[in-house]
């Protein structure tokens, strides 16, 4: 990406972003396994029928993530991952505002699929913004944010599902991709991959 590393403070605002974002793809793997019974009640189908929900997230994600290196190299590693955060907030948001599980399955499809480059692209970028003194610390701490978002994912689907809506744990996706999407473009823009 870049021959030398990024000012500290650009490299830690990227990193916070990028950190962000794979919270986000994560957690969404699982956020939507305790909300299925709320998805099937509100949308008039039964809970073996809802499971395809995630079935569709997971055949996504393993379509596309194989060829992340060759989308990396037609597109360059930073267009790549803004491309996968816009479509995937995208994604969420047709997710939250499916009519029918069939459309919920289509869009969960797609939201599997633009989250699956995700997190090998954010590592990718974050092995190359730091020193490679600190490079170690930063894979530490997107290795961290790996193993926490799924502890998570459960606990924010069902206190969503109950209090407010189904519908937000996709919702919530929406001004959480925007912002990383965001912080990404302004700090990393300047050194994009040929």
């Amino acid at each position: 990406m870049v021959d030398r590393p990024l000012p500290q403070n650009t490299s830690i605002i990227s990193a916070f972003g990028l950190a962000l974002a794979i919270f986000t793809v994560v957690l969404d793997f699982s956020v939507a396994n305790v909300s299925i019974p709320y998805i099937t009640g509100g949308l008039g189908s039964t809970i073996s029928e809802g499971t395809f929900v995630i079935t569709a997230f997971a055949t996504g994600n393993s379509i596309l993530l194989p060829l992340t290196g060759w989308l990396v190299r037609r597109i360059g590693l930073v267009h790549s991952i803004l491309i996968c955060l816009s479509g995937f907030v995208f994604a969420s948001w047709s997710c939250g505002h499916a009519p029918s599980l069939t459309v919920l399955i289509i869009a969960r499809f797609f939201q599997g699929m633009f989250s699956g480059p995700i997190v090998p692209l954010a590592q990718s970028i974050l092995a190359t913004i730091f020193p490679k003194d600190q490079r170690t610390s930063a894979l530490a701490f997107s290795s961290a944010v790996l193993i926490v978002a799924p502890i998570f994912g459960p606990i924010v689907g069902g206190w969503i599902s109950v209090n407010i809506d189904w519908r937000w744990i996709f919702y919530i996706n929406i001004p959480v991709g925007i912002f990383c999407i965001f912080i990404i473009h302004q700090t990393l823009r300047k050194y994009e991959t040929p």
